[in-house]
């Protein structure tokens, strides 16, 4: 009678720690947000977690206990009004402790995954997460049980944020003491970093001319979206360059967050020097004189009014002419009236 007691004693001891496992056993996912797109889509179809970046970190109580992990991935398509099974895995039995879900494949074993194969190639043919995903956290005890649960939804609705720069304009010539560059706001973004440089070879691309040499502009501006690019040189630039330009979002996360980049454009800069501005704008006033045609003459006369000011004047394939071929050019139209055939507007 005796040992049946003890024996009884024992099996209840087991179900009341077991059971006191399970209710104080707690599991919270915390997810890295703003998420990077690219990122997480590969991250939702991967079957080895252990080179994904960092998404989402687990804390679990109490730690100290033989537990495993459960994790699945649902999507639900946009219009769709329930979700799938996307992705999921088992984890070996381990320790439980606090973990990330790069540790998962490495430090912590999988023990069984499953995907949905069909699945996988829609989101991969997608090229980025469309629509919603649910991360499922599962803690299981060493039966297979249940014991504490977390869920997390992330949606991605929109399409993908994309960095446009507003100004200046693609191909226009600003006033080389005062350029002012804008471009568009990014949700959660930590800073912006505005590159410039100079395109010394018509041959270079964009890119290639704003990776090259020493930069005119390396800057972090901050949360700010509208700048003068004057005041941020690095270096001085020179009336007549032509500049390219670009600017990245920086947006905080883990692994060193990421990077949303505009296109990159050039413009030039304007090569009057204010008394330069002024001989040319003199010695295209004097020729109104010498053209008969009323167009021309009206142009002339704006320009010498101060209604039209000059910044450039642009050779055949689109580059500025520098002061020295304006003022040639000027002297020979002068020198030559009867070759000017007509004036119109473009």
């Amino acid at each position: 009678m005796k040992l049946q007691t003890k024996i009884f004693n024992i099996i209840l001891f087991f179900i009341i720690s077991i059971v006191n496992i399970s209710a104080q056993s707690s599991l919270t996912i915390q997810v890295f947000e703003p998420l990077p797109e690219i990122d997480f889509a590969t991250f939702a179809t991967s079957n080895d977690l252990s080179g994904t970046p960092r998404i989402f970190f687990v804390q679990i109580n109490p730690k100290g206990v033989k537990i495993s992990f459960q994790g699945i991935i649902q999507w639900k398509q946009n219009g769709s009004n329930g979700y799938e099974d996307l992705f999921s895995f088992t984890t070996e039995p381990f320790i439980a402790r606090n973990f990330y879900n790069d540790n998962i494949g490495n430090d912590i074993i999988i023990k069984t995954t499953n995907s949905n194969s069909n699945l996988v190639s829609t989101n991969i043919k997608l090229g980025k997460p469309t629509g919603a995903y649910k991360i499922v956290g599962n803690l299981l005890d060493d039966k297979g049980n249940i014991i504490a649960t977390d869920t997390k939804v992330l949606e991605f609705v929109n399409p993908a944020q994309t960095l446009t720069i507003l100004s200046p304009d693609p191909k226009s010539t600003q006033d080389a003491f005062s350029v002012m560059a804008s471009w568009t706001e990014i949700k959660g973004v930590g800073s912006y970093t505005v590159l410039a440089n100079v395109r010394k070879n018509r041959s270079e691309s964009l890119e290639e001319a704003l990776k090259s040499g020493t930069p005119y502009i390396n800057k972090n501006v901050g949360l700010s979206t509208v700048v003068n690019l004057r005041n941020i040189i690095d270096r001085e630039w020179l009336p007549g360059d032509e500049i390219v330009m670009q600017v990245i979002a920086n947006i905080p996360g883990p692994n060193g967050g990421t990077k949303i980049r505009s296109d990159i454009i050039n413009f030039y800069l304007n090569n009057f020097t204010p008394d330069k501005k002024q001989v040319v704008e003199n010695k295209f006033s004097s020729l109104a004189n010498l053209l008969g045609d009323q167009l021309g003459s009206e142009l002339w006369n704006k320009i010498a009014n101060g209604e039209i000011s000059l910044k450039s004047i642009r050779k055949p394939d689109g580059t500025p002419m520098t002061y020295e071929e304006i003022v040639e050019l000027l002297k020979f139209i002068k020198a030559n009236p009867d070759l000017v055939i007509s004036f119109r507007k473009l």
